[in-house]
């Protein structure tokens, strides 16, 4: 292979990886910015940690993931998101004071729980409402004293909702800012 077309083929790899990243950025921004929405914590009463704020980015790219998991455009994307996801817990955790001897450490094990709860959500979405309800339970009402059965069944019946809505779509759309998650502003009423 000559020299020419293999800065040529490395040209186009660079192009192609700037693209996903660029996509990745902006499936991402989107799942935060529906993730941070207000209505989970003064509606569902989802306490505004930044435990329970990570959590619910974690369940939205459950949503993304389950609405465009065959989209073959969505798969070729899925990996920068990640990175993505990942500069953003190393950004956060700077910004929290952790140091650099154990931010590496700190990221890799917040990588593994969300592969873990992304792999929980799926499982459980599979076998049906139910656990899929338990496992959503355990992660954002756990332990807590009040009823929250309906807060619960509120959050579970979104997240079936969007995915019911967006699955009809393709990620070119979803990109293309065609659909868009819920204005929750409306479910609350």
């Amino acid at each position: 292979m000559s020299i020419v077309l293999w800065f040529e083929k490395w040209k186009q790899k660079r192009a192609s990886r700037s693209l996903r990243k660029g996509q990745a950025n902006c499936v991402y921004r989107r799942v935060v910015k529906q993730a941070r929405h207000p209505w989970f914590y003064s509606k569902l009463n989802i306490d505004d940690t930044v435990e329970k704020r990570s959590e619910l980015v974690i369940l939205h790219l459950f949503v993304v993931s389950q609405c465009f998991r065959d989209d073959s455009d969505f798969i070729l994307v899925v990996r920068s998101i990640m990175e993505v996801w990942v500069e953003d817990l190393d950004r956060a955790l700077r910004a929290l004071g952790t140091g650099d001897l154990v931010i590496g450490l700190k990221v890799k094990k917040m990588v593994a729980k969300t592969m873990v709860r992304l792999t929980e959500y799926r499982e459980a979405y599979n076998l049906g409402d139910k656990e899929f309800y338990r496992a959503v339970e355990c992660v954002f009402f756990q332990g807590k004293i009040t009823s929250e059965e309906v807060t619960c069944a509120l959050l579970v019946n979104y997240i079936q909702n969007v995915i019911l809505v967006m699955a009809g779509y393709s990620f070119e759309q979803f990109m293309e800012g065609e659909v868009s998650f819920p204005n929750l502003e409306l479910k609350v009423a």
